[in-house]
């Protein structure tokens, strides 16, 4: 019928006591009954009106297993398969188009056999309001079936809609064939399926469906509507469109089983959506309020759409073209994929969680809508985002990117043996301890070694002790134990990475114990901050212990307790640090207000901590065998696969990836026939690409590789190369020697146990001139560095393989850390550049501040210490700061340029400010054990030198150049220009004050014992030629040292004052 009907379909549901019984017309209409000759009942239908609509009325309706003949013949006799030649329907005057079937009493109808329509082909309506139960049923020389709980409301003839008002359709054992028919339509308030349904084309309206493990719906085409709010619908167990769509409509509760669609899925509620099994389609089209699809697959050969207000992604979402998903929230917990783009629209959370992955093959849009709209908050938890080919496009007001890190440590110790007798050699001389432990002895003078570690700091404070003493000291015993921490890592981390260029769009982006890679660009487009910082994990830790136990009493020495034992332990703060690494293969380049790339507070005195010490340099690899069928990778079910993980065939992404198959026919390793590899070629690189970040912290060897495959290649030609020298066997692992003896990093197939399976695993080995600094916060570029930011504080890594240029609104901070380029670096503030304890290298280095100062400095802290009757204030002092050019370095203040304790190298140098500092950093020490009538004090004060060091200085300031207890050396031309200059001598002090009481019959005796030192540290200025100019002011020299190879000239339109230090 191609007609428009309206279903009309009310709460109202009354169920009608089920019995058989044979067809009865209600006497309304000419219909009569008759039979073929075989017993098959024949109805002969009433004349057709002008519309052709043959209406007939029926008190009882039901088809026999025998079946049911519809006589629409005006000929004298016609064929029939069901009962052979039977008579004509003297009814007819015309043939009936549409016969109408319907049921006017309270009776159910059972259809359990066939019907056939008689003579010319017509469309059949069985319509019953009280219901139907089918089990058999099918059709014979009719196009379009329509069954229906529904009354019929006709309109100029013809049936124009139908009104439910209840009644219900029960299918179940044999079932309903309308496979024969061009379409069925099956109007009904409740449809219950608990068998079988065939059909070419299915149409369905109703308001609840439910169905059993028994039932199903197979069909060319498919189309469901429910039509009143909150009645679900429950599917049956297999639902198959052959040649066309299904179409699912409701607003109530949708449960689904099997969907397999030859074209399009097309699913659409108000409510939620249950699925239970596999939901396959050329195209997959979804709406709903939330989804359920724990363990189960949705694939698309061409495009999946889902929109819903929530959604938790417990399966597979998969699309071999694009794939899109427009939600409020949406967390993935497994696998979301498409072969080309996919686009993942929400508004308010995303969150990717647990191992999951979000993977397109080319471009991935993450946003609240297709006009670039921000998602609320992104997270990549523990999880990937990842696109092969193709661009990432991040719109967001939040995103973080975050994985999981097992920080875990130990405390090892060195006991650097006893000594029998220590020797007081006199005032300011050298003493040698030999120490019988796993260190070496050292000679170091006292207070002169200050950026050394704790260790060495100790060593020279133990002959002070008992420096204070005249004579010798005997009968003591000393031991020194060192503390360090191991800082071990396990990370789990997230990883975002880019086929081609990532293209950031948010306001706040933080990067933790995770990955952020672009195989291209990576954009930035951050409003506010950019965080990339690794977790740390403070712990207590043992600076040094201190132990001694002298023979005389009542003398006090460094640290000592007591008179007869005792122990001293100082505790110090270490930052155990996961990795936080940022990598653009070509460029990064973009704005944000805040950049904080965090490595971890650095050691400041003491012991330097140890990252990830390592034996063989090879890190052990982490195989992680899938535990289900959801992710990437499964575990083969196939015993005799040639894998044991592979990838899962649902995306087939092993196509696009090298494998080491390649290295094993170079090798000609036969044993790869027989022995299974633990991977295929996707599985192979990505456990290669873990293995290079656990071991490097980079996600790419070097700046010439631009994605897996060249990795693994450059890593297999090297074996390939290396294996004949080194005399490398496939299948075992490398021994120390052949390890030691790399030039390049390989990888190898080696021989291991898995799931109780020998298995070829591939082993990164990194050659030692290769290794790096683990443990740290990292953004690297394979090509430039070129942002716009607010504020840039960097205590990590910060490398450019060919030029930097950052232009900061407000100031730089380099910590501790690390900013690099092969070429150029330029870094320009309107307030201060402060690079503390820090590097900046690069072949040429233009520092800029507009409004502030340019700091280079050494970190200090002051320890303090107290316990036991000793007190002891410290300064602590880091690494002294460097900014190294191997061409040319320039640096630019308005206000002052302060070079603290630090260095500065390059070519040639040029300083331009207000004010120029070259001074020194300041290590005070302020001691005290005892008590009042027994005690040791000793005070001191050392300074620490900079160091600036060039073919060629020029030093220019418009106010004061000051050195103090510095050098500059410059091998050809050294210019100093100010108006005024001043060369200024430092002092290193010291004071020691023992005191030492006894008694005894009728005695007492009081020892007191002081000593001072003062020594002059000069400054020093030096070069091939040497010039000091200065305008309207004085040229001051005070206990320094110039010297000039060829030419001195000091010009002062003042006074020049050259006097002796102190």
């Amino acid at each position: 019928m191609k007609k428009t009907l309206s279903i009309f379909i009310s709460y109202t549901l009354v169920f009608i006591p089920l019995h058989a019984a044979n067809i009865q017309t209600d006497g309304s209409t000419n219909t009569t009954l008759d039979s073929a000759r075989n017993g098959v009942p024949v109805v002969n239908i009433v004349n057709p009106n002008s519309t052709g609509l043959s209406h007939n009325k029926f008190n009882e309706y039901n088809v026999a297993k025998e079946g049911l003949i519809l006589n629409n013949s005006r000929d004298t006799t016609v064929n029939t398969k069901l009962g052979g030649y039977i008579y004509g329907n003297s009814n007819l005057s015309s043939n009936a188009k549409v016969i109408l079937n319907e049921v006017t009493s309270t009776s159910r109808s059972q259809l359990n056999g066939y019907t056939e329509v008689a003579g010319k082909r017509a469309d059949l309506v069985i319509a019953n309001p009280n219901g139907l139960t089918i089990n058999g049923a099918g059709f014979i020389n009719t196009s379009n079936v329509t069954l229906t709980t529904g009354t019929p409301l006709i309109n100029n003839g013809a049936i124009n809609s139908f009104n439910v008002l209840g009644g219900d359709i029960i299918i179940e054992g044999n079932g309903l064939d309308t496979s024969a028919q061009d379409s069925t339509h099956i109007y009904t308030h409740y449809l219950k399926v608990n068998a079988a349904i065939h059909a070419q084309n299915l149409d369905i309206k109703l308001a609840r469906l439910d169905s059993s493990a028994l039932g199903g719906m197979y069909s060319n085409r498919i189309s469901l509507v429910g039509t009143k709010q909150g009645l679900g619908v429950n599917l049956p167990p297999e639902v198959l469109a052959s040649s066309g769509d299904i179409t699912i409509t409701n607003d109530g509760r949708i449960s689904l089983g099997a969907l397999n669609a030859h074209d399009s899925v097309n699913i659409n509620t108000s409510e939620d959506i249950l699925l239970s099994d596999t939901v396959l389609a050329t195209n997959i089209n979804i709406v709903a309020d939330s989804i359920d699809n724990r363990d189960v697959i949705i694939s698309a050969k061409n495009d999946l759409n889902v929109k819903v207000e929530s959604f938790t992604n417990e399966g597979i979402l998969n699309a071999a073209n694009s794939l899109t998903i427009e939600a409020d929230n949406l967390t993935n917990e497994q696998t979301i994929f498409s072969s080309l783009d996919m686009n993942l629209y929400v508004k308010e959370k995303l969150h990717n969680t647990e191992d999951a992955n979000i993977y397109a093959v080319n471009n991935l849009t993450l946003s609240a809508g297709s006009q670039n709209e921000k998602t609320a908050q992104i997270i990549n938890d523990n999880a990937n985002i990842q696109t092969l080919n193709g661009d990432i496009d991040i719109w967001a007001n939040e995103f973080i990117n975050q994985g999981s890190s097992d920080i875990s440590y130990t405390t090892y110790y060195y006991n650097l043996g006893n000594a029998k007798e220590y020797i007081n050699l006199g005032d300011a001389k050298t003493l040698d301890l030999s120490f019988s432990g796993s260190k070496k002895s050292r000679k170091s003078r006292a207070y002169d070694n200050w950026s050394k570690t704790a260790l060495s700091r100790l060593k020279n404070q133990a002959p002070e002790l008992y420096d204070s003493v005249a004579g010798s000291i005997r009968g003591t015993t000393f031991m020194a134990i060192e503390t360090r921490l191991n800082n071990y890592t396990t990370t789990d981390p997230s990883l975002l990475e880019s086929g081609d260029d990532l293209n950031i769009h948010v306001d706040n982006f933080l990067n933790r114990d995770a990955t952020v890679v672009s195989n291209n660009d990576i954009v930035l487009d951050i409003k506010e901050s950019f965080f990339n910082t690794p977790s740390k994990e403070t712990v207590d830790v043992s600076d040094y212990k201190y132990y001694v136990r002298t023979s005389s009493k009542k003398k006090y020495g460094r640290y000592r307790v007591s008179s007869s034992a005792g122990y001293i332990t100082l505790l110090v703060k270490e930052d155990a640090t996961a990795t936080s690494l940022i990598q653009a293969g070509n460029s990064i380049t973009g704005t944000t207000d805040r950049l904080v790339n965090d490595g971890g507070v650095k050691k400041i005195g003491g012991f330097n901590q140890i990252n990830n010490p390592v034996v063989a340099n090879v890190n052990s690899q982490i195989i992680n065998v899938p535990v289900d069928n959801y992710g990437l990778f499964i575990e083969s079910p196939n015993s005799n696969s040639d894998y044991l993980i592979e990838s899962n065939p649902e995306f087939s992404l092993y196509k696009n990836f090298i494998s080491s198959d390649y290295m094993m026919e170079h090798i000609n390793y036969d044993a790869a026939a027989t022995t299974k590899k633990l991977g295929d070629a996707f599985y192979e690189n990505t456990l290669i690409r873990d293995s290079i970040f656990s071991q490097t912290g980079r996600r790419f060897l070097n700046v010439d590789i631009k994605n897996s495959n060249d990795q693994f290649k450059y890593l297999m030609d090297n074996a390939i190369e290396a294996s004949d020298d080194l005399e490398l066997s496939p299948g075992i692992s490398l021994n120390k020697e052949q390890i030691n003896a790399l030039t390049k990093d390989i990888v190898w197939m080696e021989e291991q146990i898995v799931q109780g399976e020998k298995v070829l695993v591939p082993v990164v080995y990194i050659a030692n001139i290769q290794r790096f600094e683990i443990q740290d916060a990292k953004i690297i570029a394979g090509k430039n560095i070129n942002l716009e930011i607010g504020n840039l504080e960097n205590s990590g890594s910060i490398i450019a393989s060919n030029k930097m240029e950052i232009n900061a609104k407000d100031s730089i901070l380099n910590s501790g850390g690390v900013i690099s380029a092969d070429e150029e670096i330029k870094l320009l503030t309107k307030n201060d550049i402060t690079n503390r304890s820090a590097t900046i290298k690069a072949k040429n280095i233009n520092l800029t501040s507009i409004d502030g100062s340019i700091i280079n400095q050494r970190a200090t802290r002051e320890s303090t210490f107290e316990a036991y009757k000793v007190s002891d204030k410290t300064t602590m002092i880091a690494n002294s700061a460097n900014i190294q050019a191997t061409n040319t370095l320039n640096i630019n203040a308005t206000k002052d340029i302060i070079v603290e304790g630090s260095e500065l190298n390059a070519k040639g140098i040029n300083l331009n400010a207000t004010n120029v500092d070259i001074t020194t950093t300041v290590a005070k020490e302020d001691f005290f054990a005892g008590n009042s009538k027994n005690y040791v004090k000793e005070k001191s004060t050392a300074h620490l030198a900079s160091n600036i060091n060039a073919e060629n200085i020029n030093i220019n300031s418009s106010e004061t150049t000051t050195m103090q207890g510095s050098s500059i050396n410059a091998a050809e031309n050294l210019n100093v220009k100010a108006k005024k200059i001043d060369i200024l001598a430092v002092n290193n002090t010291t004071y020691s004050e023992a005191r030492t009481s006894s008694s005894g019959f009728l005695k007492k005796s009081t020892t007191i014992t002081k000593k001072a030192t003062s020594r002059n540290q000069a400054s020093s200025l030096s070069g091939a030629n040497v010039t000091l100019a200065t305008i309207d002011n004085d040229i001051n020299i005070i206990g320094s040292n110039l010297n000039a190879k060829d030419t001195l000239i000091i010009n002062s339109t003042k006074d020049i004052n050259i006097n002796a230090g102190y």
